[in-house]
């Protein structure tokens, strides 16, 4: 349906050793993952939960969080930790540890969690730029308009086979991919 044809998952890989879990790309949100301890509440029944004592380059200073999820929000533990994305070693990255789910439930969600694309100084994206994954904090979305053909998501600029002539940038403002349009 049109809606999942906008929604990106993809495997993120967690911690050392890597813990595996299907995540949605979200340009509006912070990263999360489920907390471990989560296993018997819905609605973590049937998702991977990150089990951060068995990840040897796991840290956190025990600080509460909160991030934003559909018409709720999720509080945790604010952690950093290794992330792989798509085979590439991004470094650490700050994400919230998931315990309390205060939110529509989604256990029949084909996902485990959050990669999120929020602007900020802590940022995934920052992140990658900062270390020299990528050269700059851009995103390419590509939404395929045939239905059996996928989508992609290019960190660090666009694929240039997904268009024609020559792109234009705007500075994006706050932390959520907001935008001036003068018309």
């Amino acid at each position: 349906d049109s809606v999942r044809r906008l929604t990106y998952t993809t495997v993120l890989k967690v911690g050392t050793p890597h813990q595996e879990f299907t995540v949605v790309l979200d340009t509006l949100g912070s990263t999360w993952l489920i907390a471990y301890f989560c296993a018997k509440r819905e609605p973590c029944y049937g998702h991977k939960m990150f089990q951060w004592t068995e990840s040897s380059s796991y840290s956190t200073e025990w600080v509460d969080g909160v991030v934003e999820f559909g018409s709720g929000n999720i509080t945790g533990v604010e952690s950093l930790d290794t992330h792989e994305l798509g085979g590439v070693d991004i470094g650490k990255v700050f994400f919230l540890n998931g315990i309390g789910f205060h939110v529509p439930s989604f256990v029949h969600e084909p996902f485990d969690g959050v990669f999120g694309l929020r602007l900020g100084p802590h940022s995934a994206l920052s992140e990658m730029a900062r270390s020299g994954v990528i050269g700059k904090p851009w995103l390419g979305l590509y939404f395929s308009p045939e239905e059996n053909v996928v989508g992609e998501a290019l960190f660090g600029g666009a694929n240039k086979s997904h268009y024609d002539g020559s792109l234009g940038f705007v500075e994006a403002f706050g932390d959520a991919f907001q935008f001036n349009i003068d018309g």
